[in-house]
């Protein structure tokens, strides 16, 4: 289940990873005598995703890795979490693609699109 910006790009997941990252802020840290304080914000969670790309039109393949490489500083996105759907604003760095075949030199076949997607804000804030 993956939609961007309000376009679904479902069928075409191939692999979906999610990690989590719980955020400390500046207060956090060792003190002197060896104990940990921590200053927490709260939990982002992040997906690493790729697509399967044989059966995708090649329109619809541009159509994806255009949405993704823009310079936006984020996107909408809905995924898959636990068992319902996480809808969250989240930006993406870097991506990376395979030229799998060069049938012509107006015609080329692009595959093993993969990326990360990064919450721009916790989901879960401390208490």
């Amino acid at each position: 289940m993956l939609i961007v910006d309000g376009v679904e790009f479902s069928a075409i997941v191939k692999s979906l990873t999610r990690n989590f990252e719980v955020v400390d802020g500046e207060g956090a840290g060792r003190t002197l005598d060896g104990v940990m304080h921590r200053d927490l914000i709260g939990t982002y969670y992040n997906y690493s995703i790729s697509f399967v790309t044989d059966y995708m039109s090649r329109s619809k393949y541009y159509q994806l890795y255009e949405l993704v490489s823009s310079p936006l500083e984020a996107h909408s996105i809905s995924i898959a979490y636990n068992d319902e759907i996480l809808t969250f604003d989240a930006y993406v760095t870097n991506g990376s693609d395979t030229l799998l075949q060069e049938k012509s030199p107006n015609k080329r076949l692009w595959g093993d699109l993969s990326m990360d997607f990064i919450a721009m804000q916790p989901k879960r804030y401390a208490l």
